[in-house]
């Protein structure tokens, strides 16, 4: 196995990504914004997409940037593993499969949190896999870094893209809940943290 990785897109993700993987790989990056090298990720063994997808107007998500990376990769018949870890729009992944036969492709939602994303990429609660069970093995064999109690889940392309939307809402009800807790104790001459107590037991 080569021991480059290459990543696209080096925002918060992929600057945890690169974070998380340099003191096991070698690491070349890329973003459209200039920084890096395209030609170096193009002779690495294995890439991670880590390109934004922002919300539209129409409630669905922008995954664009996530065809156009691709869509580069195959143009410059890009032979490694393809793994997508932006969040994707349901049928994202199936859509790519269709257009991009020829590609080896894997979704691997990320679960950070934006202020101390690195930390939880070196040290991630889950691993999510979607694919073919033999590129995914592979992509897996990435992370034999990762704590062997860290559980590896594999799940369809829809599944995988379901749950990590899923997981989005739910911090967010989470984040709307507590804020909601905290108005109501403050109205009510109650200290916010020792009501929540009664709920974190």
């Amino acid at each position: 196995m080569s021991e480059t990785v290459g990543i696209i897109g080096l925002g918060s993700v992929g600057a945890a990504v690169e974070a998380g993987m340099n003191s096991h790989f070698e690491i070349v990056g890329w973003d459209i914004d200039g920084r890096g090298s395209l030609s170096g990720v193009l002779c690495s063994d294995i890439v991670f997409i880590c390109v934004q997808t922002d919300g539209l107007d129409t409630n669905l998500l922008d995954v664009s940037a996530v065809f156009s990376s691709v869509k580069e990769l195959d143009q410059n018949r890009y032979k490694g593993l393809i793994v997508i870890k932006s969040t994707l729009q349901v049928g994202t992944m199936d859509s790519l499969q269709q257009d991009f036969p020829n590609l080896k492709l894997c979704y691997m939602p990320e679960y950070l949190r934006e202020k101390d994303a690195i930390e939880w990429f070196q040290n991630p609660d889950r691993l999510i896999l979607s694919g073919e069970k033999e590129v995914c093995e592979i992509v897996l064999s990435y992370f034999e870094w990762v704590e062997e109690s860290v559980p590896r889940l594999f799940m369809s392309h829809v599944e995988a893209e379901l749950s990590k939307l899923a997981h989005n809402a739910f911090i967010a009800t989470k984040v709307t809940f507590t804020c909601e807790i905290e108005r109501l104790s403050l109205l009510h001459g109650a200290n916010p943290m020792s009501v929540m107590k009664g709920i974190w037991v």
